[in-house]
């Protein structure tokens, strides 16, 4: 007796061979379909870049910004990128966050927020803005934040002058030195250098407001404040009315 079975198997492997392969060639078609009809709205004219609007702060020049993106009228709209252009940008030394949109069908919104002047320091003859984490940003931009309060201080120790001009919030610091633990402070309105040790700041601006106020009730006003000493005491140097 002959058996056929193992023909009948190969018969229908060869179907699913055939189907599979027919299967491959559609998914393929398909495939090359979709690159050639993205690749061809990618192209349209409509959907290129006509406008690209920049906003940004008016210490922050929007040619630079634009430049630093990359981006170009005449691109397609869908074939640049947005996360490499954002990267660019952030390269800028005045920008703190950046975010790019597209707006359809042919504009390309870039928007800029700056990093905030908290002081401005001295560096080889220069003055320059330092950030709220002590770090310098740009050299000083004429007219634009000139009246911060100048930080004299070792590099690493802007961050530490910077958290005690925050917690000191007196608007009239012109400026300020820091030696070890002594901090040294110019106040502008009343032209009066304050000298504080900084391990004990509460006590120590606590003991010149009193001095401060007192000098106030009777009309007088000093040239120095020293509440360095030891006792809590403040020395009190150049009176007059």
């Amino acid at each position: 007796m002959k058996l056929y079975q193992p023909k009948k198997k190969k018969k229908k492997l060869g179907r699913k061979i055939v189907a599979l392969a027919i299967l491959a060639l559609i998914v393929f078609g398909l495939f090359k379909g979709c690159q050639y009809a993205v690749r061809s709205i990618e192209n349209l004219d409509a959907l290129k870049i006509t406008a690209i609007n920049v906003i940004a702060p008016s210490h922050i020049q929007k040619a630079q910004i634009l430049s630093l993106s990359g981006l170009n009228k005449g691109q397609g709209i869908y074939n640049v990128s947005l996360s490499d252009a954002k990267k660019r940008i952030k390269g800028h030394p005045w920008v703190r966050k950046v975010s790019i949109r597209r707006s359809l069908p042919s504009t390309v919104e870039i928007t800029v927020q700056s990093k905030e002047v908290k002081a401005l320091t001295r560096v080889n003859d220069m003055i320059y803005y330092l950030d709220n984490e002590g770090k310098v940003i740009d050299k000083l931009i004429p007219g634009f934040k000139t009246n911060m309060p100048v930080i004299n201080a070792k590099p690493e120790e802007y961050a530490k002058v910077i958290a005690l001009l925050d917690y000191m919030k007196n608007p009239d610091i012109s400026e300020v030195f820091l030696d070890g633990d002594i901090l040294t402070i110019y106040l502008s309105d009343e032209n009066i250098k304050i000298l504080v040790s900084i391990s004990k700041l509460d006590q120590s601006l606590k003991n010149i407001a009193k001095v401060m106020a007192d000098l106030r009730s009777n009309g007088e006003k000093a040239s120095t404040m020293d509440a360095t000493l030891p006792g809590n005491k403040v020395v009190v140097r150049g009176l007059r009315k």
